[in-house]
């Protein structure tokens, strides 16, 4: 289900319901920058967002916000 949020994602902002929202997305050629789309971190944002290059990301959702590892996230299990 590449719609779905990734388990690891949810653990971390400890809610099964969380949907954070990109906010801020980090490239090692240029660092930390707003992001061009708030979208949903899903699977396929995921991947998406290696293919542009970017490493990490920072995602919110309601009060709370973290930084994720994008390689990570990928290859965590399900």
């Amino acid at each position: 289900m590449a719609e779905s949020i990734p388990d690891a994602v949810t653990r971390r902002f400890r809610s099964a319901k969380a949907r954070p929202i990109v906010v801020r997305v980090y490239r090692a050629s240029t660092g930390w920058e707003q992001a061009s789309l708030r979208r949903a971190l899903t699977a396929d944002v995921i991947d998406d967002l290696l293919r542009e290059g970017v490493t990490m990301v920072e995602a919110r959702w309601r009060f709370t916000s973290h930084e994720f590892s994008l390689t990570r996230l990928r290859n965590a299990p399900s």
